[in-house]
């Protein structure tokens, strides 16, 4: 994987240098800051599209952390995230 994209926009409204973009193409990207709700990405390629989960609907606080690197995928009319942060998801481990 290359080095990711830098956002320069801020909370829900994410700002990517890509001037091409195909259909189906990812794009990881390193977010500045983190998302409090629906969010927007916008790019020389696609101009200002929403980011959506993979069920199509709207971010929820938090899906997107600042500092992290995030993975969304074209569709044609969207952004859909694919990759949360890893750093977003706790693991409990029991042992008897």
């Amino acid at each position: 994987m290359s080095s990711p994209a830098s956002d320069s926009g801020s909370a829900n409204t994410y700002v990517v240098a890509a001037s091409s973009l195909g259909v189906g193409a990812s794009l990881f990207f390193k977010a500045t800051n983190a998302n409090t709700g629906a969010s927007t990405l916008t790019t020389g390629a696609t101009g200002t599209r929403s980011i959506v989960r993979t069920t199509g609907a709207s971010l929820s606080a938090g899906d997107i952390t600042a500092g992290a690197v995030v993975q969304v995928v074209y569709d044609g009319t969207r952004f859909v995230l694919l990759k949360r942060p890893f750093n977003d998801r706790v693991v409990v481990v029991d042992s008897n």
